[in-house]
């Protein structure tokens, strides 16, 4: 057996190290960490993104009831997240995502209290499923202040993205990014279900 045989062999075989859903990014410190957090997260990446596009899609009467709320519900399961960490989010983060990339694709205009209700389902998921773990004090709350702006800073450009659109193609390529969303989730939750 030559050496670099047996390398392979051994790289194969080692343990892997510990994989953290939530894990930080050594050096850039809390905050960071927080503004850095949505955006590693797939199913939190999808929720915000459809839930500012489906915003902007619905148009300004939306965004101004759903952003505060939003904003509102995030900032306090935030401040709650370290109290709900034995709950099974992902997969409700995956649906909550393919429902509203399921309404981006559709374009149907929607009742306001809709778009409210999803802003605020959307607020309490990604911030229940937001716990820094084992931070505490200002370490925590920073790296939740971090967070929610990220978060509600993303669900906001996302609408103007979507209120932008002047033109058929832009109007068409919001649907397909809903059609996208909602496909990607689904096919999470299938694996997920198969393994």
């Amino acid at each position: 057996m030559s050496l670099r045989q047996f390398a392979t062999g051994a790289a194969i075989l080692a343990p892997a190290p510990a994989a953290f859903a939530h894990s930080t990014i050594e050096g850039i410190g809390d905050f960071y960490n927080g503004l850095a957090h949505p955006f590693v997260v797939p199913a939190h990446a999808m929720l915000l993104i459809a839930l500012g596009l489906l915003l902007g899609q619905q148009g300004t009467e939306h965004v101004r009831r759903g952003l505060p709320a939003f904003a509102a519900a995030l900032a306090l399961a935030l401040l709650l997240s370290n109290q709900a960490t034995a709950l099974p989010l992902p997969g409700v983060l995956l649906g909550a995502g393919t429902l509203t990339g399921l309404l981006l694709a559709a374009a149907l205009p929607l009742p306001g209290w809709s778009t409210l209700l999803l802003a605020l389902l959307a607020g309490v998921l990604v911030g229940i499923d937001s716990d820094p773990g084992n931070q505490a004090g200002i370490a925590r709350l920073t790296t939740l202040a971090g967070t929610w702006l990220a978060a509600s800073f993303a669900v906001l450009w996302f609408f103007v993205v979507a209120d932008m659109r002047q033109k058929a193609w832009q109007r068409i390529a919001v649907r397909v990014a809903g059609s996208w969303i909602a496909a990607i989730a689904i096919m999470v939750l299938a694996l997920g279900a198969v393994s």
